[in-house]
């Protein structure tokens, strides 16, 4: 779907309605699908989903149920994403939100809790809705981290 044009405001990605299911699917890349508001996934429709990109700036809310060996998460640059939600996703090891502006404290807190012990690279840079999470506390919960940005999480103005 990389690349996606089609102006849809709202999307439900893998549901049964939709006709599409992709048990075998390892790779989303959603780039650049910039009129895509919402992604979303029906509960068990990407089992085998591994690695979930979506570099797209008009994508405000991510949904994926059910993926649990999703390992790379990367939202870099989807500045208007306010929500994420990996309910069954227990195993990442790779988080990047950098310039994730909106980004809830809640819903990132909620994915170090869940990942904390699998968790090994996290970009926090420019996630300005995190910034009452202090590093000590990433650290704590998670205690295997090898690189950690958490630069740029303050307003400047």
């Amino acid at each position: 779907l990389k690349g996606w044009t089609t102006p849809l405001q709202e999307f439900c990605l893998f549901t049964p309605a939709a006709g599409i299911m992709a048990s075998a699917l390892a790779v989303l890349d959603l780039t650049n699908c910039n009129s895509l508001a919402f992604a979303e996934c029906y509960p068990g429709a990407l089992p085998a989903l591994r690695k979930f990109i979506a570099n797209s700036s008009g994508l405000g809310s991510v949904v994926l149920d059910g993926c649990p060996k999703l390992a790379h998460v990367q939202l870099s640059g989807c500045s208007r994403v306010h929500a994420i939600r990996l309910d069954d996703s227990h195993a990442i090891d790779t988080l990047m939100l950098f310039g994730c502006r909106q980004i809830c404290e809640a819903d990132v807190r909620r994915l170090l809790q869940n990942n904390g012990a699998t968790l090994r690279h996290l970009d926090l840079n420019g996630t300005l809705g995190t910034v009452n999470i202090e590093e000590s506390e990433i650290r704590k919960l998670c205690p295997n981290l090898e690189m950690l940005d958490a630069r740029g999480r303050a307003r400047k103005y």
